[in-house]
């Protein structure tokens, strides 16, 4: 599978470095007549951080208690909970409950006619 993304490179006769994004099988760009060689070294591109603040900002969560406790991030909030013994609402279904519906709720619209696919 290839990849493109930042690749970093090196001249191996004057020391000069280049970034550059490619794919994979492209060729490395050339200085002083030669290949570059490629070190792979730089800062790591983290785009798929999730972000630890809460959407809206630190508040009081009333849903947590009648103390309606003040949480100031994600991770509060779930550590919060948790002392609680509070789970998110698709936490207290067993696995297979939404399919089991969704397969019962087909049946029925099958055994009705009002399914046009079937």
């Amino acid at each position: 599978m290839s990849t493109f993304k930042r690749r970093w490179f090196a001249c191996g006769r004057c020391g000069v470095q280049r970034d550059c994004f490619a794919w994979d099988y492209d060729p490395s760009p050339e200085h002083c007549g030669l290949p570059m060689v490629e070190t792979g070294h730089g800062a790591p591109i983290t785009h798929g951080v999730i972000d630890d603040q809460l959407e809206g900002g630190p508040r009081r969560f009333e849903t947590l208690g009648h103390d309606a406790p003040f949480i100031e991030s994600k991770s509060q909030l779930r550590r919060e909970a948790e002392a609680r013994g509070l789970l998110p609402v698709g936490d207290r279904k067993p696995a297979d409950y939404f399919a089991r519906q969704r397969r019962l709720h087909m049946e029925e619209l099958r055994d009705l006619g009002r399914n046009v696919d079937y």
